[in-house]
Order: structure tokens, then C-alpha cells, then sequence
């Protein structure tokens, strides 16, 4: 797995647009990780089932806090020790998409 931080251009990127659209797999169950921002706009990075963070691994009370320690990530960090569901994890590759992409929807199946 890559040790690069995703660095603060990618974050600040990811973190605008989770204000509309939450990163996450909307299939049934458990789906793997996922970002959301809450109405109240406190940012969570946890575990997702059904279209929802069921278990919150971190909470970030601030947009600009989740996007530096986002920034300062990489897929090696956000990889969890158990490669079961390692198409869920959270990697460049999914954010990268997820910032192309995600303009355009509300829903985000990403």
C-alpha cells in the first residue's frame, strides 16, 4: 500500500464537497468506510452499512481540522488491518474519483 500523503489540494478537495454529497457505498450491509458531514457540519470518518456510518471512527468538528488530517493520510493509514473488504477502503484512487465525480450528485455512491 502507497505511504504518500494524500496532501492538502486532494483533501481540501474532498472536504467541500462532502457539504452536498457524503463519501460512501450505498450497497446493502457493510459497505467499508466512509465520509459524511452532518447537518450541524461535524465531519465523520467510520464504517458504513446501508447507505450509512453505522460507527464512526473519528469525528472532526471543523472542515478545515478533517482536511488537514485528511491531508496527512494515505492508503496505507486508512487501510484497515483485515483486507476483506479492501475495495471499500478509503485510497487516492477512491478520492480522486469521488472529487471528479462527485459535483454532480447528492447521493454518493462513491
Amino acid at each position: 500500500m502507497p505511504t504518500i500523503p494524500f496532501g492538502k489540494e486532494l483533501a481540501d478537495s474532498v472536504a467541500d464537497r462532502l457539504v452536498n454529497c457524503p463519501l460512501m457505498r450505498h450497497h446493502k450491509e457493510y459497505s467499508g468506510r466512509g465520509f459524511s458531514r452532518e447537518p450541524d457540519g461535524t465531519f465523520i470518518y467510520g464504517e458504513v452499512a446501508d447507505g450509512e456510518i453505522f460507527n464512526p471512527i473519528l469525528k472532526f468538528t471543523s472542515r478545515d481540522e478533517f482536511a488537514k488530517w485528511l491531508s496527512d493520510q494515505s492508503d496505507a493509514s486508512l487501510s484497515p488491518s483485515s483486507p476483506s473488504h479492501s475495495d471499500d477502503n478509503i485510497t487516492r484512487k477512491r478520492l480522486e474519483h469521488y472529487v471528479k465525480y462527485s459535483e454532480k450528485s447528492t447521493r454518493g455512491d462513491f
